[in-house]
C-alpha cells in the first residue's frame, strides 16, 4: 500500500475522533445559546457522549454551565444539556431546534469549504468528514427517538424530535404534559394523577396518556378508578395486550380471579409473545403450584425478551422450586444485573441463598428487598 494513503487513512481516523467530540460541542452549545437567549436562569449542565450519565465524566466549569465529558463522547454522538429552571413551551421549541440548527450550519459550512476549495488533499477530506458527521447529527436529532429522560427542573426531555413532536401535540399544554412524565417516571403516581387528568381533561385523548393514568391509580391502590378509565380507553382506542395486562391487574386487586385470566387470555391471543402477559400469566400458575405451565410461559417471555428480568427472576424461582440450582443461579444473576431495584429479585436470591445453605448471603438479601419495599404491591413488573 502507498505510503500516502497509509498516512491519509490514519490522518482520517485520528480526525474522526476530535470532529465527533466538535460536532456533539457544536450541536449542545446550540441548544445552551438558545437557553441563554431564553433568560433561562440556574445551572446548565452539558453532557457529552452520554445522556445523563456523570459516572468516570471529566467536568469543566464555565461560569454557570458544566461541561461533562465522558469517554464514550469519543466514539458516538449521545449528548444532553440539563437545566434548572421550566421553559415555557415556545421557547422551549426555539431551545429544541437551536441544536439540529447548529449541527446543519456546521455541516453546511464544512462542507462547502471542502467542495469549493476541493483538491483531494487531507485538509478537504477532513472538512468533508466533518460535514458528513454533522449532516447525520442533524438528521439523528431529528429522527432517532430514546426513552425519556428526567431533567432537574422537574421535566423531562428526549431527542430533538421527539420534543418537536410532542410541542405540536400539547402546544400551551406541553409543560404540564413534560412535568407528569416526570413524575410518573420518577414514581410519583399521585401527583402525576392529576397531570394526566388535566391533560385529558384538556381535550387531549392520546392512548398513552390512558394508560399512564390507568397505571398510576393502580399503583395508587385505586382499582376501580382504573376499571373507569380503562372504558373510556376501550370507548376511544383499539386495545392491545399491555391494555388488557391493566385490565388484568385492576380485577387482580378487586379479587375477580376468573376476569383476571379472561384478560390474559386475551392479551396473549393479540399477541402470543407478550412477556407481560406470558410473564404475569407465569406467575398466577407459580401461585397455584402449576409449575409445568409457568416454565412454558416463562420460557416464551424469555425468547421473547431475554433481558425480562421479571421472567427470569419468576423463572429461576421455578427452577428452585424444582431443586435445579444451578439454572436458577443463572437466571436469578441475570434477573439482578438487570434489575437490581425490584425487591422480588432479592426475595428470589434469597430463598436460594436459603437452598444453599449460606445464611449471611439470605440475610443481606432479604435486607436489600426490605430497603427496596419488599412485596409492596402485587405489579406486573414484580409479578
Amino acid at each position: 500500500m502507498n505510503a500516502s494513503l497509509v498516512f491519509l487513512f490514519l490522518a482520517l481516523a485520528s480526525s474522526y475522533l476530535v470532529i465527533r467530540l466538535l460536532a456533539t460541542l457544536v450541536h449542545e452549545c446550540g441548544h445552551l445559546l438558545a437557553l441563554r437567549l431564553a433568560g433561562v436562569q440556574g445551572e446548565k449542565r452539558i453532557y457529552l457522549g452520554s445522556l445523563g450519565v456523570s459516572k468516570r465524566a471529566w467536568r469543566v466549569r464555565v461560569g454557570r454551565s458544566v461541561w461533562l465529558l465522558h469517554p464514550r463522547g469519543l466514539l458516538m454522538r449521545g449528548s444532553l444539556t440539563d437545566y434548572d429552571a421550566p421553559v415555557s413551551p415556545n421557547r422551549l421549541l426555539w431551545v429544541t431546534l437551536a441544536g439540529p440548527a447548529a449541527s446543519a450550519l456546521m455541516a453546511t459550512t464544512t462542507a462547502s469549504i471542502a467542495l469549493v476549495e476541493w483538491s483531494a488533499g487531507p485538509v478537504s477530506l477532513i472538512l468533508l468528514l466533518a460535514g458528513v458527521i454533522a449532516s447525520f447529527d442533524t438528521i439523528l436529532s431529528l429522527l432517532h427517538g430514546y426513552a425519556p429522560i428526567p431533567l432537574t427542573n422537574a421535566r423531562i426531555t428526549a431527542n430533538d424530535g421527539q420534543m418537536i413532536g410532542w410541542w405540536w401535540r400539547y402546544r400551551s399544554d406541553l409543560d404540564t404534559y413534560l412535568h407528569a412524565r416526570w413524575l410518573f417516571e420518577k414514581d410519583q403516581y399521585g401527583e402525576a394523577i392529576d397531570a394526566l387528568q388535566a391533560l385529558i381533561n384538556a381535550g387531549h385523548r392520546e392512548k398513552l396518556l390512558y394508560e399512564y393514568l390507568m397505571y398510576a391509580f393502580l399503583m395508587m391502590r385505586r382499582p376501580q378508578d382504573a376499571l373507569t378509565l380503562f372504558a373510556e380507553l376501550q370507548a376511544n382506542h383499539s386495545l392491545d395486550a399491555y391494555d388488557h395486562c391493566l385490565h388484568a391487574l385492576a380485577q387482580d386487586y378487586l379479587g375477580n380471579a376468573e376476569i383476571v385470566d379472561q384478560a390474559l387470555e386475551a392479551a396473549i391471543a393479540l399477541a402470543p409473545g407478550h412477556a407481560e402477559a406470558l410473564n404475569y400469566r407465569a406467575f398466577r400458575a407459580i401461585e397455584a403450584r402449576q409449575l409445568d405451565r409457568a416454565q412454558a410461559d416463562l420460557d416464551r417471555a424469555v425468547r421473547s425478551n431475554p433481558e425480562f428480568a421479571a421472567a427470569l427472576s419468576n423463572r429461576g424461582l421455578v427452577f428452585l422450586t424444582r431443586g435445579d440450582l444451578v439454572a436458577s443461579r443463572q437466571d436469578l444473576e441475570l434477573a439482578l444485573r438487570l434489575d437490581h431495584e425490584n425487591p422480588y429479585n432479592h426475595l428470589h436470591w434469597a430463598l436460594l441463598m436459603r437452598q444453599m445453605g449460606d445464611g449471611a448471603g439470605e440475610e443481606a438479601a432479604l435486607g436489600r428487598a426490605r430497603l427496596l419495599g419488599l412485596i409492596v404491591h402485587k405489579g406486573l413488573e414484580n409479578a
